[in-house]
């Protein structure tokens, strides 16, 4: 059956007869092929099924990395940055009362330290 197949596909001499072959055991041969492309399109969906869960699995281990870098990481540098960012405020306002002091003043002026020893 599967010679005459071949002859049959490959347009060999004798394909009348090759498929004159085929015809005849085609009842015979029809259930067993039926059954293994059954079983392939069973082996099929089963590799698919495995493919999605592994997908699934590794979208979750992603969001779940993503979540911890953002705990871990993107926290502590954003309240950081925001402290510093508070600090840098204050000194400006300091140093913009220091201006304007120093602006509207004939004197002279002295900078000392907490001792009083100048700076």
């Amino acid at each position: 059956m599967v010679a005459a197949a071949t002859v049959l596909t490959r347009g060999e001499p004798g394909a009348e007869g090759a498929a004159s072959v085929v015809l005849a055991n085609a009842d015979l041969f029809l259930p067993q092929m039926e059954k293994s492309v059954t079983a392939l399109q069973a082996l099929g969906e089963r590799e698919v099924s495995t493919f999605q869960r592994g997908a699934i699995v590794t979208l979750l281990a992603t969001l779940l990395l993503l979540v911890i870098a953002g705990v871990v990481v993107i926290e502590p540098i954003s309240r950081l940055v925001k402290r510093q960012h508070l600090k840098s405020e204050r000194r400006t306002s300091e140093l913009e009362m220091l201006s304007m002091a120093l602006q509207r003043t004939s004197n002279a002026v002295v900078f000392t330290n907490i001792d009083r020893k100048i700076i």
